[in-house]
């Protein structure tokens, strides 16, 4: 039973083939079939992510399980056992099996595993095509098989150290090294059994030795076996008490190990033990202590143990340690030397003068180490280097008291530095020469009155100060001409206005006629003015901040005039067109 899904989708919407699993359009599924001993099949959804087309990980399982489908023991169900050989068969299965048994009962010396099915033993009894019922069995069902056991013997070729040999029976072997007699071994089902040596007896050994009587060894340096040279079989060997701590006696006799603890040369009796003899050898043993002589100031130390001595780094303090290894005193470990804090911290000179930008240098002095110099309140112009040098120069005049710390992991230690700073004179600037807080004086400008005048602050001449001049009145103000007389809708413009001194503003009072007007600047009267005036006094007044000054002019408008003639005298230009006409009508009448 399988699900077809047909549509027109393009390809670029698809799900590849994945983790064996059929290529899927996106929103349908793809499938694989279900495991061996199951029907159906196992769906994946193919969706779209912004990564590309893929199949979901969570699975729709549609398997349904089914009975076990066979169960094969042997060649076709044909089971051929060696008598009396331990062995084991294990079925070939198809499909899913929870439990097997099996009917009539297996022969007593054979088992059938319930899980496995294995079935395993050694048979005991004679088997001709005896008919068994193995059942298999899961939650969907069962299957049944049937079985064929057929039992044979099969008797021990011959070897290099037997001869053949019927199942059953014993072959006649030699004894092994160091032993007389012989040995036999059993045929069971084609292959021999471990001899028996109970016809075998120990020889007697002519030699039972190490080699050497004595040994002389170090703590915790590797001793180089000692085999024991014997020519007997000695089962058992033994010593007649514990050898030094780390060492061992091996089952063949041979001593090794490495000593870990001196001790004093002790003998040591060896005993080998047969059924025939029991053989001894003596050997001395010592051990000696591999420690480390003096060093430098590290007393002598036993192997292992630690040397000490007040050998801390300065700006330390307690104990340095070096281990003794094998008679080799191992690098100072410094972990027991403890950082002091910085003490007797102080500067020299404590206090001192210096004239404003004189370079200054202050030394350090300090016991135990120092990580970090610091001072947050350094005058302007000083350094603080690494070492805790003071240098640099200060420029402003004054007294400068500030504390310095020095810093380390364990602690810290303050010393306060007192510097007078004093000013200095200006020399031979811009050809002045001045003691610190002198004034030089010269005249203030023209039109002003009173001193201007330079400084001298700590070495820096002052630029010229006028604050002390004051400006002169305006003096002797007039103008080249007072008395002006202009014509209505004839422009004016006069001259400037005469004075002495410094004038920041005219001003004329009371008002000119509408349309003439005075320059701020200058005083000079200027416009034009459409309406006629009578000879008018104005008032000029000429300011500056220290005062004003004033001048008195005099302003006459006319109308446009005829000269005088013969007959006429001087007229305005319309009185003088009315005497014109009335002459003549005179003259005509």
């Amino acid at each position: 039973m399988a699900e077809v899904y047909f549509g027109n989708t393009k390809a670029a919407e698809m799900c590849a083939s994945q983790d064996n699993y059929s290529s899927a359009y996106v929103g349908s599924k793809a499938f694989i079939s279900c495991p061996t001993g199951y029907t159906g099949f196992i769906y994946r959804n193919c969706v779209s992510t912004p990564t590309g087309n893929q199949l979901e990980e969570e699975e729709d399982n549609q398997c349904t399980l089914l009975p076990p489908i066979a169960v094969v023991y042997g060649i076709n169900n044909q089971v051929t056992i060696i008598y009396q050989k331990e062995q084991s068969f294990e079925p070939t299965v198809s499909g899913s099996v929870e439990s097997y048994s099996v009917a009539p009962e297996l022969p007593a010396d054979l088992t059938l595993d319930p899980t496995t099915g294995v079935i395993s033993g050694a048979l005991q009894s004679t088997q001709t095509g005896n008919k068994y019922t193995i059942t298999a069995t899961n939650s969907a069902g069962s299957l049944q098989t049937e079985i064929s056991l057929t039992s044979i013997v099969v008797n021990c070729e011959a070897t290099a150290e037997y001869l053949a040999t019927n199942h059953g029976e014993y072959s006649v072997a030699v004894c092994p090294e160091y032993y007389t007699g012989y040995a036999m071994a059993r045929c069971m089902g084609g292959e021999f059994e471990e001899p028996s040596l109970e016809h075998c007896t120990p020889r007697l050994s002519g030699f039972f030795t190490y080699g050497v009587s004595s040994i002389v060894l170090k703590t915790n340096q590797e001793l180089i076996p000692i085999s024991l040279l014997t020519d007997g079989a000695f089962p058992s060997i033994s010593c007649n008490k514990d050898l030094p701590e780390g060492l061992v006696l091996g089952e063949d006799g041979t001593i090794s190990g490495t000593p870990t603890v001196p001790s004093p040369a002790a003998e040591y009796e060896i005993t080998g033990t047969n059924s025939a003899e029991s053989k001894s050898v003596t050997i001395s043993i010592t051990v000696e202590d591999n420690g480390c002589e003096a060093l430098d100031e590290f007393p002598a130390a036993m192997n292992g143990a630690t040397s000490e001595a007040a050998v801390c780094p300065e700006g330390y303090s307690g104990m340095a340690t070096r281990e003794c290894v094998n008679g080799v005193f191992q690098p100072i470990n410094y972990e027991g030397c403890t950082l002091l804090a910085p003490s007797s911290f102080s500067y020299s000179p404590v206090s001192m003068s210096r004239e404003s930008l004189e370079a200054i240098r202050i030394e350090p002095s300090v016991s135990n180490k120092v990580d970090v110099f610091s001072c947050p309140s350094l005058p302007s112009g000083l350094q603080l280097l690494d070492n805790g040098v003071i240098a640099g120069s200060i420029k402003e005049a004054d007294t400068y008291i500030f504390t310095v710390t020095a810093s380390n992991d364990a602690g810290s230690a303050q010393a306060t530095v007192t510097i007078t700073v004093t000013p200095i004179g200006c020399s031979g600037v811009e050809g002045i020469s001045l003691a610190d807080g002198e004034r030089y004086e010269e005249p203030c400008p023209e039109n002003y009155h009173g001193v201007a005048y330079r400084t001298c602050s700590n070495g820096e001449l002052s630029i010229l100060k006028m604050d002390e001049c004051v400006l002169d009145l305006p003096t002797n103000l007039d103008y080249k001409e007072k008395e002006i007389v202009v014509t209505t809708n004839v422009n004016y413009e006069g001259l400037s206005a005469m004075y002495n001194g410094t004038v920041e503003s005219f001003t004329i009072s009371p008002d000119l006629p509408e349309g003439m007007g005075i320059a701020s600047d200058s005083g000079a009267i200027y416009g034009t003015s459409a309406t006629a005036l009578n000879r008018t006094e104005f008032v000029v007044t000429a300011s500056n901040s220290a005062g004003s000054a004033n001048v008195t002019i005099f302003l006459t408008v006319e109308v446009p005039h005829c000269p005088a003639m013969a007959d006429f005298p001087r007229t305005a230009a319309s009185e003088a067109i009315r005497t014109i006409a009335r002459r003549s009508l005179a003259t005509r009448e």
